[in-house]
């Protein structure tokens, strides 16, 4: 018998649950072949078979016992094999405050970092599979829920950064700052000053934590950003500069097409176009 962990887990007070949970109960459930976003993270699990997957204009090849992490906010676009079945596990940021918050040794926020993705071996795969089954049994049960996709989520992040030493606190606080500022772009001693250490060692902890600078960080979510507003909301491309915080949409489109390859007005027309 497993064990399952007990927290006790505060509501946020938003309209938003910390946990959902989404089985893929017909085959055209969650099939979405067009480019979209979503203010919540999630993890699709493919239990059988596979399909195709966009997380952030990267394709993505799925098969059973692959796990698909996406962040909120980031685009992407599913497309599942006939034969598929899994279900998608959707958490909120402040679910994942409160996890780490128990568990600061670990590095939970590099789960939702950038899009990634994890096949199980058949040994660890049979060990996240009492978990799933004791969540479909109890998916009414919110404290068990809760408690179940902690225990996932920490097994999952466990099996990631498995070899990796964690700033637990350091991580927590500084997601918090970058969830929250990345769209103006503060420097580096923005940061350093929040967190109260030297500029020296937020740039060490930051690639050391994430594998990445901090600019690359609040690039990432400025363009996801930007493709959500593209893709999703009926604004003109001078409007969504402004929304991430460019004034001016020439520079705005120069950013754009310099990470992408696109200027904004021709990625929304590719994107219409495989539709």
């Amino acid at each position: 018998m497993q064990h399952i962990p007990s927290y006790s887990f505060a509501d946020s007070g938003k309209p938003e649950k910390l946990v959902e949970v989404f089985p893929w109960e017909e085959k055209s459930f969650y099939n979405f072949e067009e480019m979209h976003a979503h203010t919540y993270n999630e993890i699709f699990i493919f239990l059988e078979g596979g399909g195709e997957h966009v997380m952030f204009g990267k394709m993505y090849q799925a098969q059973k016992g692959s796990f698909h992490i996406l962040p909120a906010s980031f685009p992407h676009k599913l497309k599942r094999s006939t034969d598929s079945k899994g279900f998608t596990l959707a958490f909120s940021n402040h679910f994942l405050e409160q996890l780490q918050v128990f568990h600061k040794e670990t590095k939970l926020f590099n789960l939702i970092a950038s899009p990634v993705t994890y096949t199980a071996s058949s040994e660890e795969f049979e060990v996240f599979n009492f978990y799933f089954k004791e969540l479909f049994s109890h998916r009414t049960d919110e404290s068990l829920r809760l408690n179940l996709a902690a225990h996932i989520l920490l097994k999952l992040s466990g099996n990631l950064n498995q070899h990796d030493e964690v700033d637990g606190v350091f991580v927590l606080e500084f997601m918090r700052l970058l969830n929250t500022s990345y769209h103006q772009k503060p420097n580096l001693s923005f940061y350093a000053e929040a967190l109260g250490v030297s500029e020296s060692k937020l740039s060490k902890m930051v690639k050391k934590n994430f594998g990445k600078t901090l600019h690359d960080m609040q690039n990432e979510r400025i363009l996801a950003k930007a493709k959500q507003l593209l893709l999703e909301d009926d604004l003109n491309i001078a409007q969504i500069a402004v929304s991430v915080n460019f004034f001016d949409e020439a520079h705005f489109s120069k950013f754009f097409k310099q990470h992408t390859g696109l200027t904004p007005t021709e990625f929304k027309q590719a994107e219409i176009y495989k539709e």
